[in-house]
């Protein structure tokens, strides 16, 4: 590199720096206004997906995932959280949410079962929870883990005297 009289270096190296900055610039205003989520930061799909996973294979133990964030319109659904590899039925997955996040997340009957969007205009930090159990054990399991934080599910996640395994995945506060 050849620096001028003035000690300072040439306009292609000036260029790259000043779009350097201009890119940590934009990075830090997309986080600000939501349209980025964290660096590093889990798909909440993919959690809910791998939450899933690791409560099917250890029935009875609940698993959480690290903070995800979620942006407006994403949909949770029993078809959506629920990796093809398990073999699980749809109809033995349901989706809640807890109350303690408000009235950002509704209930649409566009898919079947029915699924969970949140509509809040802003992105919000979540944790997600799954715990599997037995048809007759689920309902009571879920609320012991969720501490009855949880809307009622769509599906049939509730006691109904199956010995089949049931799973509920739960958007809870971080």
């Amino acid at each position: 590199m050849s620096l001028n009289s003035k000690g300072q270096g040439s306009g292609v190296f000036q260029l790259l720096i000043a779009a350097v900055v201009a890119l940590a610039i934009l990075g830090v205003l997309l986080g600000i206004i939501g349209g980025l989520p964290p660096l590093g930061s889990q798909d909440p799909i993919e959690a809910s997906r791998n939450g899933l996973k690791d409560a099917f294979t250890q029935v009875g133990s609940p698993q959480f995932s690290s903070k995800v964030t979620i942006t407006k319109d994403t949909v949770f659904t029993p078809r959506g959280v629920a990796p093809r590899e398990l073999g699980i039925s749809i109809d033995h997955v349901c989706v809640g949410v807890a109350k303690a996040l408000g009235d950002s997340f509704s209930i649409t009957d566009e898919f079947t079962p029915d699924a969970i969007v949140y509509s809040g205009s802003r992105s919000l930090d979540v944790k997600i929870g799954a715990i599997c159990e037995t048809g007759d054990d689920i309902d009571a399991a879920a609320n012991d883990v969720f501490q009855g934080a949880i809307d009622d599910f769509d599906n049939d996640c509730e006691d109904n005297g199956s010995s089949e395994t049931y799973c509920v995945v739960a958007i809870l506060p971080p």
